[in-house]
């Protein structure tokens, strides 16, 4: 079992078996449950939170049949979702979320539904840094849902990007387009 993130891919896969004895149980956050047959290895892009659970099984007999498991967890992801376009030189505005989460109304985030897309307000710390194609512009400590950044230094026709990084990992990279 292993933590994971929204829309990276995870790949299970046996090695040195003959794959038409191959049968995978797979459950992943977002789909129905499914079977797949006659491969070494499936691969799965989760699309919302929630656990990824395989289960492969040997039926060579030999002495009878053989069973693995794993599963990943996948957490909400944190993402960063700036107004577009701005002005040069103007505040940039931005909201971080929870993606992939839902509020239980205490207060609790916990994965979505596998069926919603629901976002809940990020309040916890982070750091932004503004980028332009080559070198960072700036770099701020901020906490919360809410965030305004100043876009001093930017200019009309460029495109920035904002990287989003909570407790040192990079989480989010989004678009800021300058017009």
């Amino acid at each position: 079992m292993a933590p994971g993130k929204i829309g990276q891919t995870y790949t299970f896969s046996c090695e040195n078996v003959d794959k038409n004895k191959l049968i995978w149980e797979v459950k992943a956050p977002g789909a129905d449950p499914y079977t797949k047959t006659n491969v070494s290895s499936v691969s799965i892009t989760p699309v919302t939170s929630g656990a990824i659970s395989v289960t492969v099984t040997n039926t060579d007999g030999c002495p009878e049949d053989n069973h693995a498991s794993g599963s990943v967890i996948i957490m909400p992801s944190i993402v960063i979702d700036p107004t577009n376009p701005v002005n040069p030189g103007i505040t940039i505005n931005a909201r971080v979320w929870n993606e992939g989460a839902t509020n239980d109304g205490s207060g609790t985030i916990t994965k979505a539904a596998a069926a919603e897309t629901a976002r809940v307000p990020y309040e916890g710390g982070y750091t932004v840094e503004l980028w332009d194609d080559h070198s960072m512009l700036g770099r701020w400590q901020r906490e919360g849902h809410v965030m305004e950044i100043p876009g001093t230094g930017t200019v009309a026709g460029k495109i920035y990007y904002l990287r989003l990084y909570v407790d040192g990992e990079l989480e989010d990279v989004a678009k800021v387009m300058v017009y």
